[in-house]
């Protein structure tokens, strides 16, 4: 699901440990498209550009949440 459909099911209620793996995920890739020669920018970051993985914890329920970042489409190059 996107970031706004994960919240969306989680009634917007995610434990602290969630957000900040959601955060640092999004930071994480967003700090790759900056360090890279050249850096890449993309211009359209918002919560259905985000999609969530959900890392099975085996119970069934959504483990440790990973963000990917999706939609380039606006993106820029800079050298």
């Amino acid at each position: 699901p996107t970031l706004a459909e994960f919240i969306a099911r989680k009634h917007a209620v995610l434990a602290k440990p969630d957000r900040q793996q959601l955060l640092l995920g999004v930071a994480s890739a967003l700090w790759y498209l900056h360090d890279t020669d050249p850096s890449i920018v993309h211009s359209d970051l918002k919560d259905t550009n985000v999609l969530v993985e959900c890392c099975s914890s085996g119970s069934g329920s959504c483990g440790s949440p990973r963000a990917k970042l999706i939609d380039f489409g606006l993106s820029r190059v800079f050298s």
